[in-house]
């Protein structure tokens, strides 16, 4: 049984087997990468949309049209198309 020293620092780990890293998987199929396409697409479709929505909030996107500032027009048209000038 060989045992095996590692040095981190002042500490000192025995190991009595060393361990084989994990092989590659090769089992990949055309079927398989078909099923998983869409939760990909999906998931990425996800992440930009809350990211988007997170940053309309973080910059009170809705307040920077309602004040005028991209487009003095906007605010007029806003309060037409939502029926209250809030």
């Amino acid at each position: 049984m060989a045992v095996a020293r590692v040095a981190l620092g002042p500490l000192k780990f025995f190991a009595s087997a060393p361990v084989n890293p994990p092989r590659p998987r090769s089992d990949r199929s055309f079927f398989g990468t078909l099923v998983r396409v869409p939760f990909f697409i999906l998931a990425t479709w996800l992440l930009i949309a809350s990211v988007a929505a997170a940053c309309f909030v973080a910059f009170d996107i809705p307040s920077l049209l309602a004040t005028g500032r991209l487009d003095h027009h906007l605010p007029q048209k806003m309060e037409r198309n939502f029926g209250s000038p809030a």
